[in-house]
Formats: structure tokens, C-alpha cells, sequence
């Protein structure tokens, strides 16, 4: 079962912040973009920024953890292409890391 500390046994991010209800700011090591995580008992409000001096803009809602991390990798792996969009069978031929913590987890369906 994917849980935070699965989260940040991933070595993908940098925490640079955390409470106890929940909330997150983080910092992909893979494009230094930030991210802040803003828990409400339904689910996240996840907001995003290319650099650690501007401003948050709101990006999307997801309903949990594990859907924040697929969707930050997903979102990083696209930045790293050069926001070009490829076909699954691509992903997978290039060894994409969002198929590889599908396939860790147990985790199925298509890309968030």
C-alpha cells in the first residue's frame, strides 16, 4: 500500500515543508519545480510553480496521495520531454517512472 512514508521513501522530492494535517510544499529533485499540497478531508488542492521565487498558481485537485505523487511525476516527465506529448507504448519504451511506481505499487489504469 502506497502511504507518506512510501512517499518519502521515493527520494523524488525535496519536503520543504509539513504538518500534521497534512499539508506539503515539496520541490521535485528531478526539475526543481515546487509544489504545495493543501489537504482538506476530501483531498488535495495542489498548486505549482517553476521556481522557488514565484508566486503558486492553482493547478488541479486530486483525492489522495498516491494520485499527488502520479500526478507530479506524470507533470515532470512531460516538462522533461520538452512538454511533448508521446504515446503510452513510448512512455513505457523509455522506461518511463510513472509506469515503474504503477507496476511497484500494484497500482493499474492510465495516466493521470
Amino acid at each position: 500500500m502506497f502511504t507518506t512514508q512510501s512517499m518519502l521513501a521515493l527520494d523524488y522530492f525535496n519536503v520543504l515543508f509539513h504538518d500534521e494535517d497534512g499539508n506539503w510544499e515539496l520541490q521535485s529533485k528531478n526539475t526543481e519545480h515546487c509544489w504545495k499540497l493543501v489537504y482538506d478531508n476530501r483531498g488535495y488542492s495542489m498548486y505549482y510553480k517553476h521556481h522557488v521565487e514565484d508566486n503558486y498558481h492553482y493547478q488541479t485537485g486530486v483525492g489522495n496521495i498516491v494520485y499527488v505523487v502520479l500526478y507530479i511525476v506524470s507533470h515532470d516527465e512531460y516538462q522533461i520531454r520538452g512538454r511533448r506529448t508521446i504515446t503510452r507504448d513510448e512512455e513505457l519504451r523509455q522506461g518511463s517512472y510513472f509506469f515503474k511506481l504503477l507496476d511497484l505499487y500494484g497500482l493499474q489504469g492510465e495516466k493521470a
